[in-house]
């Protein structure tokens, strides 16, 4: 009863880390070009333009921009 609990468990833990790894396998990935190209640094004046969407456009640079 213990055993087949854990094995489940355990199932559900890899199955969950494995949604998780995708993710962070395409954020480093995405965050890799950023740094690569300087794109932080090129979309800059393009946020001064954005008016309201800036903020939202800075926030999702902000989640996979490694600075």
């Amino acid at each position: 009863m213990i055993l087949q609990q854990s094995v489940a468990l355990l199932g559900n833990f890899w199955s969950s880390a494995m949604g998780i790894f995708w993710f962070f396998v395409i954020s480093v990935l995405v965050a890799a070009a950023i740094n690569a190209l300087k794109l932080d640094r090129r979309v800059v004046h393009l946020f001064k333009r954005a008016g309201i969407w800036s903020l939202a456009g800075a926030l999702l640079l902000g989640l996979v921009s490694p600075f």
